[in-house]
């Protein structure tokens, strides 16, 4: 059997039984009722789990499928830009690596944040204190500095909360160091962040913060 007799069975849409010449075995009643109803004879040999046989064909189906996207229609992909998250107003914005932190306070309102530096945090009296958690046997000196440190911001920001400094907190901070952070806070502090980001942005000026924040 050719192939143009195959697509000119299939393009009819076919009212009547489909030819055994064309598909290589009878169609049984129940997919001929199919085909005389209009449906396409290629989805009805489908559905009935028929392979379509034409010499030198690659079969069209291999078995049943459970069921066909006939008659529906695609949804487009909604695909507008996230809305940067605002930054509310009077909000504490800590920018931390391991030996250094700088506090700004955001003076800007809804999606603009203009930050505003109020102190700038160094380590004091590593020597005296441990770091937060347990202490790798291979940490050197500096990394065992760097989780103290980490403490030690955490306590300050700890203070500040309990005195009612600062209702929503931001934290931006190279990964290890907002590790470090996060195993060392207390709930209040957890509670009070609005936003946390996994950056080193210490070295940056403060509109440069805000605009990697934004």
């Amino acid at each position: 059997m050719s192939l143009a007799v195959v697509a000119s069975v299939l393009a009819r849409g076919v009212s009547g039984t489909l030819p055994t010449r064309a598909f290589g075995r009878a169609a049984s009643p129940g997919l001929r009722g199919r085909c005389e109803s209009g449906e396409d004879p290629a989805d009805a040999a489908e559905g009935a789990g028929w392979t379509i046989g034409v010499p030198g064909v690659t079969a069209l189906s291999a078995g049943p499928r459970p069921w066909t996207n006939r008659g529906l229609r695609r949804q487009p992909l909604d695909r507008s830009p996230a809305m940067p998250q605002a930054i509310p107003n009077n909000a504490l914005v800590v920018v931390a690596d391991g030996g250094k932190a700088r506090l700004f306070r955001n003076a800007g309102h809804g999606q603009e944040a203009r930050l505003r530096e109020d102190a700038h945090l160094t380590p004091q009296d590593l020597a005296s204190e441990g770091p937060s958690g347990s202490r790798p046997e291979e940490q050197t000196p500096r990394q065992t500095g760097e989780a103290t440190f980490a403490k030690q911001l955490v306590r300050r920001l700890d203070a500040m909360r309990r005195q009612g400094a600062y209702d929503h907190l931001v934290l931006a901070a190279d990964p290890q160091t907002l590790g470090q952070m996060r195993d060392a806070m207390s709930k209040a502090v957890a509670d009070s962040i609005v936003l946390s980001v996994a950056k080193d942005l210490t070295n940056h000026p403060a509109q440069d913060v805000a605009d990697a924040l934004g």
